[in-house]
This record gives structure tokens, sequence and C-alpha cells, in this order.
């Protein structure tokens, strides 16, 4: 277990409740997500639209359109592959290290990991996003580089941000921006 800010953990924990509870998200087998990315690049940005399947605790694909180009991306615990205009290739070293980076940083397994203490945890300064105010907890590990969640007065996590090798190998802060939540199983 790791040393935890007991305000970063009461928070944790009561995100984690407002999810179901510890054992409802152990529960979670699968998860299918949708997405709209924006990759600001300095030629400008370049959307892209995904479909991302997730079988817990390690396998994903992600079926995306790019530039008008059709790209698959499957991780199977450790083993990845691409399909893209070019055919299917094992992905590259980096790509299947950043890869296994999303792995770690999916929220369920994240948010698990932090409410049993595996995971440090530690209140950062609020922010203020899109006309309110942001609770900001930090969640960091041995094999985590810093993962930063900005919840919700309704305890809802309503953005991640973390740093991720951008395509030049240079670190690039990465934002992930969640909606459109939904009572499930009750």
């Amino acid at each position: 277990n790791v040393p935890n800010d007991p305000n970063a953990m009461a928070l944790i924990r009561q995100i984690v409740q407002r999810k179901g509870g510890l054992a409802a998200l152990k529960g979670v087998r699968t998860v299918v997500a949708d997405a709209e990315t924006t990759f600001r690049l300095e030629e400008g940005p370049l959307t892209s639209t995904t479909r991302t399947y997730v079988a817990y605790p390690d396998k994903f694909r992600v079926d995306a359109t790019v530039a008008g180009a059709e790209v698959v991306q499957i991780y199977n615990g450790g083993n990845a592959w691409v399909k893209d205009p070019a055919g299917v290739h094992d992905a590259s070293t980096a790509m299947r290290a950043d890869f296994a980076a999303s792995v770690q940083r999916d929220t369920i397994p994240l948010l698990i990991a932090a409410a049993e203490g595996k995971l440090g945890v530690r209140l950062l300064n609020e922010e203020a996003k899109d006309g309110r105010v942001l609770t900001v907890v930090e969640v960091s590990g041995a094999q985590l580089p810093p993962v930063k969640l900005y919840v919700t007065d309704q305890m809802l996590v309503s953005r991640q941000v973390y740093s991720t090798p951008g395509p030049d190998g240079r670190a690039v802060d990465a934002e992930e921006v969640f909606s459109d939540y939904r009572t499930v199983d009750g």
C-alpha cells in the first residue's frame, strides 16, 4: 500500500461509491466507448472518431477513422497489432508501451487500485473549467505516471489529464473528457 492524502482517499471513495461501489466496479467485465478526438498538431487540428471495446483487465480494440483512413488497434495483455492502410502489422515497441499505459490509465481499474491503496493519491488545487469549479485529484504509482482526475460536485470524473509520448516521441499533455454518464444495471 502507498501512503495517501486522507482527504484525497475520501474523495476517491466518494467517486467509487457514486459509480456503484467497489464491488460493482470490480464486476465490470467489458466497456464500449465512443469518442471524438482532436489532435492538436503544428499543421492544424486532426480529428478522429473512435469506438473502443475494453475487456478487463488488459485487452482492448480501437476502431478509428483518422483523416479518412480506417485504423484498428488491438492490445492483448502485452501483445499489440495495428491494421491501417498499409495492412496488418505488429505494433511498434513505443506503441505497445503506450497501449499498456492506456490500460493502466483506464478509469475503472485506476479507481479500483486507488481505492485499494495500491496507487498514491493527493489533492491538487481546484480548477475552473467551463463555468464550474472542479476538484482535482492526482493518482500515480511506480508503474503509473501521474494522472489528474477532474471531479464534479456530483462526484463524476469529467476530465482526465496525463502526459504521453507525442508523434515525435516528446511528451505531450493528453486530455480525455467524459460525458453522457448513464445508469447501468440499475
